[in-house]
């Protein structure tokens, strides 16, 4: 049970890390005036994923995978408000994460 929980973990994280690959492939493309509104729908995103997580632990066992996951898809929701709350200072974090990425 524990490890069919774990392996269900890893897989997510997987695909969240390919979704997330994927994401910054279609920002460093697109041009510019695209990149907020890229940005807007990753928010939504978040959100929606946070929504949906949080309604899953209340419908299901509760067990400490689960309650893992709560807290995950809470800092996910958060992350995702952030994002649309705070729209050009997330475009200047990325754009200064991504300048010195480069600089090293």
């Amino acid at each position: 049970m524990l490890l069919d929980a774990i392996n269900t973990i890893k897989r997510q994280s997987i695909l969240t890390a390919i979704l997330l690959m994927v994401l910054g492939l279609i920002m460093i493309l697109c041009p510019k005036e695209y990149v907020s509104t890229l940005i807007t729908i990753a928010g939504y995103v978040m959100i929606i994923v946070g929504i949906e997580q949080t309604l899953e632990f209340l419908t299901s066992k509760n067990s400490l995978m689960n309650y893992i996951s709560f807290v995950l898809a809470v800092i996910i929701g958060i992350v995702g408000l952030a994002v649309l709350v705070f729209n050009e200072d997330i475009l200047q974090v990325l754009s200064l994460g991504l300048f010195t990425s480069f600089t090293y």
